[in-house]
């Protein structure tokens, strides 16, 4: 575990180690104290190292006074940075990463648009609605793919099956249906790509986090649904 925390504070770790092991420093308390004890052990060891070169430094007949205010000057310095470091790692309020912020949109929000109300085109899509809210999700997900079939620029049958995939966990699914949405033309308002960089982050996989950074990238760069939250969420990277 050392040598990943050594790696860490020697710039060794690549950009998705780093966001891993900064995850881990503020979720986990064993890994932080493990962190602390790392600093703290380096702190000790750069001690004694300079004492001993201040001593040998030092004329023997003014070693022995000079040494003792020597130390006690470390000492202090040392333990001002593990008191400092154990103040970091306990008392500063923990920052959300890219997936937790957003898990805890689609927690919020997704549940919201799943209301069952009856406009345009709307017997079917309400039907698949009340369907996916009485967890019947395969059957709810026929009438979408039928919706988007017979007319491929219904936006809403394709953000809703997104949506019902994935409160199914279907995550696969929902990066299908939202990316389809979000290469549509011509709508007034898209959340295709934001939606479908959202679950990319919840998949937390690393490969899926770089394209969920480029969708969001876009997000903003075409002032596309979802910016604010974009842009919030790429200042957390």
């Amino acid at each position: 575990m050392w040598e990943t925390i050594d790696n860490y504070f020697q710039g060794k770790l690549g950009i998705t180690e780093k966001e891993a092991f900064k995850a881990r420093l503020e979720l986990d308390k064993n890994f932080a104290e493990e962190v602390a004890l790392y600093l703290q052990t380096k702190t000790h060891l750069q001690e004694e190292k300079l004492r001993q070169r201040h001593a040998e430094w030092l004329p023997n007949r003014q070693r022995g006074k000079k040494v003792v205010i020597y130390q006690r000057v470390v000492v202090g310095i040392a333990a001002s940075l593990v008191l400092i470091m154990f103040g970091w790692l306990f008392l500063k309020k923990p920052e959300l990463t890219p997936e937790q912020m957003a898990t805890e949109y689609i927690e919020q929000n997704f549940d919201k648009q799943m209301g069952v109300s009856m406009s345009d085109n709307a017997d079917s899509l309400a039907i698949g609605k009340q369907l996916a809210i009485e967890g019947k999700v395969n059957e709810a997900l026929k009438i979408f793919d039928e919706l988007i079939k017979n007319d491929s620029t219904n936006f809403q049958a394709k953000k809703i099956a997104g949506i019902v995939s994935v409160k199914a966990k279907y995550y696969d699914k929902a990066i299908k249906y939202f990316d389809v949405l979000g290469k549509q033309q011509g709508l007034q308002s898209n959340a295709g790509y934001f939606y479908e960089a959202l679950v990319l982050l919840k998949t937390n996989l690393p490969n899926n986090k770089i394209v969920a950074k480029n969708l969001l990238e876009t997000v903003v760069k075409q002032n596309l649904e979802g910016k604010p939250e974009a842009e919030r969420i790429l200042e957390y990277w």
